[in-house]
């Protein structure tokens, strides 16, 4: 059977997958047409550069911090304006500790919803 460049462009990954491991494997390429073999590097281009693209999940986590700044700011101030519609005493040690500690709370969850999204 000799494969044509649409035939490998009709095909789904695991098709793809296994022409190119018969193109690797074989000394002869004759079931294969030139044009098929251009696809064929096309589409091996196209996956290197997809994983050369992809976020490493440092990159991810700084991107998402640079974008979401403003979240982060709000939730600070949240914070502090709940505290000081209460009694708040700013010269206060446990006052000023339980608001540290809530600050510090919404941090950390948004930057646990981010860690939530990485795929393993």
């Amino acid at each position: 059977m000799r494969f044509s460049d649409k035939d490998f462009i009709n095909a789904n990954e695991d098709g793809k997958n296994n022409l190119i491991e018969r193109v690797c494997a074989l000394d002869s390429h004759n079931f294969i047409s030139k044009d098929a073999l251009v696809e064929v590097v096309r589409y091996q281009d196209e996956k290197i550069k997809q994983l050369n693209s992809r976020y490493t999940c440092q990159e991810d986590l700084k991107d998402w911090i640079n974008r979401n700044w403003f979240t982060i700011e709000e939730c600070i101030s949240k914070q502090i304006n709940k505290s000081l519609k209460g009694n708040f005493n700013t010269n206060d040690e446990v006052d000023r500790e339980d608001l540290a500690e809530s600050i510090a709370s919404e941090i950390k969850d948004g930057i646990i919803n981010v860690i939530d999204t990485y795929e393993e």
